[in-house]
């Protein structure tokens, strides 16, 4: 397993969910050396959370530092991103238009939607506790 990144997806059902991510990984994850992981709650949502906040949230902040450097990557920026300029500029129509962008130059580059929820509900305090990298590296940025 040595030399790939890995990508985990926590679902809610045991059995349909597992397989619609096993085909989108058949899409998506074909070409990269990628290890994807099915997380199933079964149907216990609660559980998931209990086990974040054992945790310290710690893999909610983590989820956060890699989505404040992805932006930033789609922006095409080498800091990474400020809360303030965030919340300021960018939207789902301007995500959307940059990867489109990407797209036309035949990469792709895509966003959890997961990160922007949980911004949303817990801002700027969340963004702050999380986000620790000032400068974006260059193999932090890669496309698709």
């Amino acid at each position: 397993m040595a030399n790939k990144d890995y990508k985990a997806f926590i679902v809610e059902g045991e059995v349909r969910e597992p397989n619609i991510i096993d085909n989108i990984s058949k899409v998506f994850f074909l070409h990269g050396n990628y290890k994807v992981i099915t997380l199933p709650a079964g149907e216990n949502i609660y559980m998931l959370w209990k086990q974040l906040k054992a945790d310290d949230f710690a893999t909610w902040k983590e989820i956060i530092e890699v989505f404040a450097v992805r932006i930033s990557c789609l922006y095409e920026m080498s800091d990474t991103m400020e809360y303030e300029q965030y919340s300021r500029e960018v939207t789902p129509g301007e995500i959307y238009a940059m990867e489109v962008k990407e797209a036309e130059k035949q990469r792709v580059f895509i966003l959890s939607a997961f990160p922007e929820f949980l911004l949303d509900y817990f801002g700027v305090r969340l963004w702050k506790t999380s986000v620790r990298h000032t400068k974006n590296q260059r193999d932090k940025c890669k496309v698709l």
